[in-house]
């Protein structure tokens, strides 16, 4: 979710905290991103959460000065952040060797991320509909996970290599 807020002006402007919530009521912390302190023009502040949810989302931007004292912002709702547009497929999985093949439901590009079990990308290719060769994976637990291009929708398969 990409947000962007502007200031007019600051005086003595520390940081902006960015909270979620899932009911308009109870908020947590998404991120705090530092003020310019003191301004007398126009800024423009974006922050990029990362979390993807189908539900409908309530954001708040909350102010704090140098001294500690804050003013927090009414909220916004944000609803169906997710696009379910698309599936993507990979077969065999469970798989024994390095290839798979990737099927999709719409016809745009993807790409495609391997991230290992310990967080860590291993792999990274753009791809459409395809027969993919893999690097040689370790056994174990992967995610796959697929960006639409067009849409920047993503999706996660959970992969198993033998």
């Amino acid at each position: 979710m990409d947000l962007f807020w502007s200031t007019a002006s600051e005086t003595n402007n520390d940081y902006f905290t960015i909270e979620r919530s899932s009911n308009g009521i109870d908020y947590e912390f998404v991120a705090k991103v530092k003020g310019a302190g003191n301004s007398n023009q126009k800024l423009d502040y974006s922050f990029v959460d990362q979390y993807v949810s189908n539900d409908v989302k309530y954001y708040r931007l909350r102010q704090t000065d140098f001294d500690g004292t804050s003013v927090c912002s009414k909220p916004i709702s944000i609803a169906s952040v997710v696009r379910n547009s698309s599936k993507a497929e990979v077969y065999p999985n469970p798989n024994s060797t390095s290839i798979i093949t990737f099927t999709a439901t719409s016809p745009e590009l993807y790409e495609l991320t391997v991230v290992a079990a310990s967080g860590n990308t291993v792999f990274n290719q753009q791809l459409s509909d395809a027969t993919i060769s893999l690097p040689d994976l370790t056994a174990g637990l992967y995610i796959l996970q697929f960006k639409n291009t067009a849409t920047g929708e993503i999706q996660i398969v959970k992969y198993l290599q033998k």
